[in-house]
């Protein structure tokens, strides 16, 4: 088959590919914006449960964070490595950020959720540095992290200049952020 045109050539594939079993939702002609919003979206179905993004879609600024981290490595190799498997941390700038921490909480047990309100008093009266909990540890230049039980993790972040403290992950240590 020759084709004198691209857009023919893309017609075709796209016929062969809905013919082995691809689903129809495929963008035509999309801008770069069409493009994000599309990964946002199977960025979303793929970590809705409650100890990611808790159903709660990711917005512009938190895309643009991924897109930031993404636009800092500099090899194939590195690019791979983020794409496949990678976590990635982005700081949550929906209005339901306190939401989110609330049902993470309550989903836990009761022994884990008791450890957790602690570990918040302590971060708010005391400040990031917590050694006294279980198995606590730095693990980036401003991010922090314990163990609630030996199936829970809390991590969560200083941010520079301030005393504000985000809890931005409480949940089960195999989602955990690396």
């Amino acid at each position: 088959m020759v084709f004198n045109k691209e857009s023919e050539f893309e017609n075709a594939l796209i016929s062969i590919l809905f013919d082995k079993g691809w689903e129809r939702g495929v963008l035509q002609n999309p801008t770069e914006q069409d493009l994000i919003d599309n990964w946002a979206g199977i960025l979303f179905d793929n970590n809705r449960n409650i100890d990611r993004l808790n159903n709660c879609p990711l917005t512009g600024g938190e895309m643009q964070q991924i897109i930031e981290q993404i636009n800092t490595l500099k090899t194939p190799l590195k690019l791979n490595s983020f794409i496949n498997g990678k976590t990635v941390s982005v700081k949550r700038d929906n209005s339901d950020k306190k939401l989110l921490m609330q049902k993470m909480a309550e989903a836990m047990p009761k022994k884990e959720r008791q450890e957790f309100v602690a570990l918040a008093k302590a971060l708010r009266s005391r400040g990031p540095v917590r050694p006294e909990f279980d198995n606590y540890s730095k693990i980036g230049k401003t991010e922090y992290h314990c163990h609630l039980s030996h199936h829970r993790v809390a991590c969560w972040r200083r941010e520079k200049g301030t005393i504000e403290i985000e809890v931005y992950y409480a949940g089960s240590r195999e989602n955990a952020p690396n």
